[in-house]
């Protein structure tokens, strides 16, 4: 298992599984016809991150199964509902690593250091994917700019290469 997707703990899978539970039982009911009324009530009349929490707190427990094609496609529906979520961009990264889709990982990881250029994790993982796609002159770009903290290389080549 890639390092980027850690296993969850007992309590942090039980407590997804009660929020998830816990929107099953949702009363509210889609209409049946005209598409361009459930886009409306998405784009503000209504509050549909009930349903990207479902759908992520199923996706944790893919993962936790290890079924991360399913993770995959609970984590999709989600973005569908909270579209410029960094966390489910960057969860979705993980997922699509895992799957070996590294252009599709590269695209969301891309999305979330967009949205959030001062998260050193999701600057990591989308280093992660740079490094494993041999793009490495830009894996190093990213993994050495960390304002914020103290960057150790892991070689020798990679302090050469940084200050050529």
């Amino acid at each position: 298992m890639n390092k980027a997707i850690q296993k969850i703990s007992i309590l942090s899978l039980c407590v997804s599984m009660t929020l998830a539970l816990s929107c099953v039982g949702v009363e509210e009911k889609f209409p049946l016809k005209q598409e361009t009324i459930i886009s409306s009530e998405i784009n503000g009349k209504k509050d549909f991150s009930r349903y990207a929490y479902q759908n992520y707190a199923f996706a944790c427990i893919a993962i936790t199964n290890g079924n991360y094609h399913d993770a995959e496609i609970y984590l999709k529906e989600a973005l569908k509902y909270d579209k410029d979520s960094p966390y489910l961009l960057m969860k979705l990264s993980e997922v699509l690593v895992e799957n070996g889709k590294m252009e599709d990982a590269l695209h969301f990881a891309k999305r979330t250091v967009d949205l959030t250029p001062d998260d050193s994790k999701a600057r990591e993982l989308l280093a992660e994917i740079y490094s494993q796609l041999k793009k490495f002159d830009l894996a190093i770009i990213l993994d050495s700019f960390q304002p914020f903290s103290i960057w150790q290389p892991c070689s020798i080549k990679q302090i050469t290469l940084i200050w050529r």
